[in-house]
């Protein structure tokens, strides 16, 4: 959701840029799914989060990840990992959002075999999305992806992949910010 307040700073108006996480439509759920990556040690996670049309966090994910090659191929991994959970639990119509605008590009563009580093990734998700239409993938800013973003980077530390049904502890206020703000 984008919202704009203005406000008078010395006989000028400002205005300030609100962009926050949207509900998805009901009926709906909303995974947003984020890459980290640390170019140095070639280390990062992904994460990613499912809410209802209500914004109640109802399930997400936690993966390490090593020896990846950029942070696209971690974004990538997220998208395919989100993807893959709702499939596996029937979690559909499902909108998946991605704040990797060239992701989500790649995964549109389904029309030709990807031959790219990362092509067979992609190539993977685009034929998974072929036998479950009620699935699109959209790209959003950073700043309505935070609790996503959040996970990935906590997903760096941990030694192994995990799943949660519940809101974690450390994710508390960060799921309320989002799902509730303005």
């Amino acid at each position: 959701m984008t919202t704009s307040q203005a406000y008078h700073d010395n006989d000028i108006i400002r205005f300030i840029l609100y962009i926050s996480w949207k509900h998805p439509p009901l009926g709906v759920l909303k995974a947003n799914c984020d890459g980290s990556f640390n170019p140095e040690t070639k280390r990062g996670g992904l994460g990613f989060v499912i809410h209802d049309s209500s914004g109640t966090l109802i399930a997400g994910g936690v993966r390490p990840l090593n020896n990846l090659l950029s942070a696209e191929h971690a974004e990538v991994l997220a998208c395919q990992a989100a993807l893959e959970f709702v499939r596996s639990r029937n979690m559909m119509p499902v909108i998946l959002e991605t704040d990797s605008s060239l992701v989500q590009r790649q995964v549109a563009s389904r029309a030709t075999r990807n031959t790219s580093l990362l092509g067979r990734i992609y190539d993977d998700i685009v034929e998974a999305l072929r036998f479950y239409p009620n699935v699109s993938i959209l790209h959003t800013r950073r700043e309505a992806n935070l609790v996503a973003h959040l996970i990935a980077d906590h997903a760096k530390s941990l030694q192994y992949e995990s799943f949660f049904f519940s809101t974690p502890t450390f994710l508390m206020a960060a799921v309320a910010a989002e799902c509730h703000a303005l």
